[in-house]
């Protein structure tokens, strides 16, 4: 893992390379609140981004790009501010929100990820404004 924020803990990374971790690039867990910004995230063999346990933070203007799973995992009651991104060449998805996650996801670009560039499973229900998605690529599993 390249950057681990745990444990009601956060940090402000900006301008970084981060690459390559057997795991994922960014990591957030048990009420950690991290800011992201400007930030190069790829090539990891997990996702790009993670946020699990109740974490929050604030991803903003990074790209996120080619890694193993997808670029941004949200999930158990983590609600982080995913803003203004260009997510795109994940090997699983763009976006996935799942087991409770929630979360704010404005103004990013979102294409180009294998199978689905948004996911949003049943009984989540992050907040979507004002990205680029291209057609057909958001699949909420809330909607019949």
């Amino acid at each position: 893992m390249g950057i681990f924020v745990y444990s009601n803990s956060t940090g402000t990374f900006q301008k970084n390379d981060i690459y390559g971790n057997s795991l994922s690039g960014i990591q957030t867990k048990i009420k950690g609140d991290p800011r992201i910004e400007e930030n190069k995230i790829h090539h990891n063999l997990g996702s790009g981004f993670c946020a699990y346990q109740s974490s929050r933070g604030k991803v903003f203007k990074n790209e996120i790009f080619q890694n193993g799973l997808r670029g941004v995992d949200i999930e158990s009651q983590s609600n982080p501010l995913i803003y203004s991104n260009n997510i795109h060449d994940n090997k699983k998805g763009g976006i996935f929100v799942y087991k409770n996650g929630g979360g704010f996801i404005k103004k990013n670009t979102i294409q180009k990820n294998r199978n689905n560039q948004v996911l949003i499973k049943r009984g989540c229900y992050p907040q979507l404004s004002k990205n680029i998605i291209p057609n057909k690529g958001l699949k909420n599993e809330n909607r019949k």
